[in-house]
């Protein structure tokens, strides 16, 4: 059986677990960074969303970085600089910086929730299935490609 998935943006959360709605930003002039594997990937996130960062409103950092103070306050700076008013991160770079501010820019990270699509069998379903034809054999049979 195949079962689709895809990520979907929810919502926006602050370090001090504060919500706030997609459409927020949209709504603000922003500025964007991340380190993480696929930065385009995150940038086209912020473009569905009606948020997107140019060449000059976003920066990428290498995959798993850790910021340190100076580079936040570089970071704060370049946000001044740029007009943002608010900076958009992923949720894997919030947990890293751990402010709900950079200066007086507030910081948001994009809340990505992992659905099933509509085409897909449901997952209940599924597990179902297997649980019925595990009860039809005395072991369990796994496959492997």
């Amino acid at each position: 059986e195949i079962l689709e998935t895809e990520f979907r943006a929810t919502g926006l959360v602050n370090s001090n677990g504060v919500k706030q709605r997609l459409e927020y930003a949209s709504e603000y002039r922003l500025c964007a960074f991340c380190g993480i594997g696929n930065p385009n990937s995150f940038r086209r996130t912020l473009a569905a969303l009606g948020a997107p960062v140019s060449e000059q409103t976003f920066k990428a950092f290498p995959d798993h970085h850790h910021y340190t103070d100076a580079e936040l306050d570089k970071l704060a700076e370049w946000a001044a600089a740029e007009h943002a008013e608010i900076l958009i991160v992923t949720r894997k770079d919030l947990v890293k910086i751990q402010r709900s501010k950079l200066n007086r820019i507030p910081i948001w990270a994009v809340e990505i929730e992992l659905t099933f699509r509509e085409s897909s069998q449901p997952l209940e379903s599924l597990i179902d299935k297997t649980v019925a034809l595990m009860k039809q054999t005395d072991t369990p049979k796994i496959q492997s490609e």
